[in-house]
């Protein structure tokens, strides 16, 4: 079994009451978070911009990581929980992805978006069998629109 999974979803062990779906309740990642997750060398590399400060590109890859993530864990009928340690884990693989796409290496950002997938797909529900199950939903609505 893995560690992630024994993880309870709240300091208590209880989900927050009355946070569901509100900003409290969301996967909380930091920059620090990020520079411990990798290398301070690639770190450097990733987050390197002559007009904006690492910080920035990392809290901006932050951001888009976050929402990614909330949509894959929606595919799987899950909602973003600060308390879960596997949805930050998912998180920070997703912003490295982010990073190494806002550096236009898709080769490595492409890994870690299989890592992220993953990670969903050993905690949750499988992401591909998902994706699979909307595309012809997806592909039919759209077909009646035009």
């Amino acid at each position: 079994m893995d560690y992630l999974d024994s993880l309870p979803v709240s300091p208590a062990g209880q989900p927050p009451s009355g946070t569901a779906g509100t900003q409290e309740n969301t996967a909380v990642v930091s920059v620090s978070d990020i520079k411990d997750f990798i290398s301070p060398k690639l770190y450097g590399e990733l987050s390197w911009d002559e007009n904006r400060s690492a910080d920035e590109v990392t809290l901006d890859c932050i951001e888009k990581a976050t929402a990614l993530a909330e949509t894959m864990l929606l595919l799987v009928d899950e909602k973003l929980n600060k308390y879960s340690k596997t949805q930050s884990e998912i998180i920070k693989t997703l912003t490295v992805y982010e990073l190494y796409l806002y550096n236009g290496d898709r080769y490595r950002a492409k890994g870690y978006m299989e890592k992220a997938e993953r990670l969903i797909s050993d905690r949750y529900r499988s992401v591909q069998k998902e994706r699979e199950v909307l595309i012809p939903f997806i592909a039919h609505s759209k077909a009646k629109k035009g």
